[in-house]
């Protein structure tokens, strides 16, 4: 059949998804990008990594990204430093999985349940409530930890010329910056994995 022979052709994507956890337009990225690669022919075979920014990071870190001005709908700045320190720390506990859940408590929180992201003690509770081992939670948001993977992060996007976020980069070529919509999400993905829309 015509779509068995075009999924035969398919190749894995790996999408690098570059976010800032106090922006809206993220959040309605990563719930859009979800359901793109759940309408994928082959979802299996898409791997996805969240890169996390901040828009006014500290000096000693790459330029500030700018949100991508879409929705209108952007939180005011919290300083995310801890929170993306915990990402880097749910990479090393549970990779993409845990991220992804991180990731989705620190929008719910902040644009469902009007929850700053910049308190150490609500930081811990919604990492707790991701999945975390609230032990290393509290280590790491007592000290410095994971500074080096934020500070990373931060500078690659410096180097690729991200400078508006969300921004969904397909297999380290195709770029879509802004906010998109579910279906411009899956073209990007069935592009980079060689089928077209006839398929």
């Amino acid at each position: 059949m015509t779509l068995h022979g075009a999924t035969d052709r398919a190749k894995a994507v790996a999408l690098d998804v570059w976010i800032a956890l106090d922006d809206r337009d993220c959040f309605l990225a990563k719930e859009r990008i979800t359901t793109a690669i759940a309408q994928f022919e082959r979802p299996h075979e898409v791997t996805t990594r969240f890169r996390t920014v901040e828009f006014q990071p500290g000096q000693d870190s790459a330029p500030a990204v700018r949100p991508q001005a879409s929705t209108g709908g952007q939180a005011k700045p919290t300083g995310t430093r801890d929170a993306q320190r915990l990402v880097a720390l749910a990479v090393v506990m549970g990779g993409p999985a845990l991220v992804s859940a991180l990731i989705e408590r620190l929008f719910v929180a902040q644009f469902q349940e009007q929850t700053a992201i910049d308190d150490p003690g609500t930081l811990l509770r919604l990492a707790a409530e991701a999945g975390l081992d609230e032990t290393w939670v509290a280590a790491v948001l007592a000290g410095s930890s994971h500074t080096d993977a934020v500070r990373a992060d931060q500078a690659a996007a410096a180097e690729q010329g991200i400078d508006t976020v969300p921004c969904v980069v397909a297999d380290g070529g195709a770029v879509l910056a802004g906010l998109a919509t579910v279906e411009e999400y899956l073209s990007l993905l069935r592009a980079a994995a060689g089928l077209s829309d006839a398929d």
